[in-house]
């Protein structure tokens, strides 16, 4: 039976999926906080150090998404 497709994550549920105890769930938050940055000046501030601390994660996954996602955001300012 076909489901329906899930609904876009919010930013706050993107926000707080980020400490999820399931990679894939954090790997996912990660994903849909790029398509919020995006879109807002101020989310984008916000979001660039969360997701740079994502490079530090004990999951490869994680981390890859991390990385895609500051180059995607083009994150110079998340380089040390």
């Amino acid at each position: 039976m076909l489901s329906p497709p899930l609904l876009p994550r919010t930013l706050e549920a993107a926000l707080r999926d980020l400490d999820s105890k399931k990679t894939e769930m954090r790997a996912a938050a990660i994903e849909d906080l790029v398509k919020h940055a995006r879109t807002d000046a101020d989310v984008r501030t916000k979001a660039i150090p969360l997701i740079a601390k994502r490079l530090e994660d004990e999951q490869g996954m994680v981390r890859s998404a991390a990385a895609v996602a500051l180059g995607d955001l083009d994150a110079t300012e998340a380089v040390t």
